[in-house]
């Protein structure tokens, strides 16, 4: 069974929605994980379309399955674009930018950049041949898919990729790694207790506050004071 969600849009049926929720894999291992298989079964499904948007929430996967999907999308023929509804992390970020499309992003969404990594094993010589293959598929496709897009630099791109930098939305937008910032905060994704605040080195842990509930507890506040002024 796919597990890759599309539909079309009720209301005009010429647009479509495609979900990229969980890990990018070459190979389906859990079930939240997101193949280019499944990717191009999913949009096959709509039928006959003139506009999609891809929204994606993940922590990044596989370079190659990534760089797959994202130029599958771009070979379509018809409007990408991209919505980032929670995180767009890792190569997950790679195919957000790399869609000829619009990129959105919530108030509340990150993306997170940051150089290829792997593991392997072997001699001194097998270990610097690895290296040099990262470096290489680094320049070839992530690097180059940031800069397409991005208003800053490359030398500051590649800094930040360095630090594994995380990004609000706002960042996005001023290095013009997205185009818009979508202000309902009701819609967007709950993923405070996912499992991505554990999946890097670097995870920025405060910037993941739930906003919502904080706006609740603010909330409450208010309404204590109120019934308070009522008393008196």
């Amino acid at each position: 069974m796919n597990k890759v969600k599309a539909m079309k849009n009720e209301v005009e049926p010429s647009r479509g929605d495609l979900f990229l929720y969980g890990d990018i894999c070459d190979t389906s291992w859990w079930s939240d994980d997101v193949t280019p298989k499944e990717v191009i079964e999913a949009v096959t499904s709509l039928g006959d379309i003139d506009e999609l948007t891809v929204h994606i929430n993940s922590n990044g996967g596989d370079v190659f399955a990534g760089i797959a999907i994202m130029n599958y999308l771009n070979s379509l023929g018809i409007k990408v674009n991209v919505i980032i509804t929670a995180l767009a992390a890792s190569i997950a970020s790679v195919i957000a930018c790399g869609v000829n499309g619009q990129l959105g992003m919530y108030e509340t969404s990150m993306m997170m950049i940051h150089n290829p990594w792997t593991v392997c094993m072997g001699n001194a010589t097998e270990l610097r041949a690895r290296a040099d293959e990262l470096d290489k598929i680094n320049d070839s496709t992530v690097v180059a898919t940031y800069v397409k897009r991005a208003t800053i630099d490359e030398a500051q791109i590649r800094s930040e990729m360095d630090e594994e930098k995380w990004l609000s939305a706002q960042e996005c937008l001023d290095r013009g790694l997205c185009d818009y910032i979508i202000t309902d905060e009701a819609t967007t994704e709950d993923f405070y207790n996912s499992k991505v605040l554990n999946s890097f080195k670097h995870t920025p842990k405060d910037k993941f506050k739930n906003k919502n509930k904080e706006k609740s507890h603010e909330n409450d506040e208010i309404e204590k004071l109120k019934a308070l002024v009522d008393l008196i």
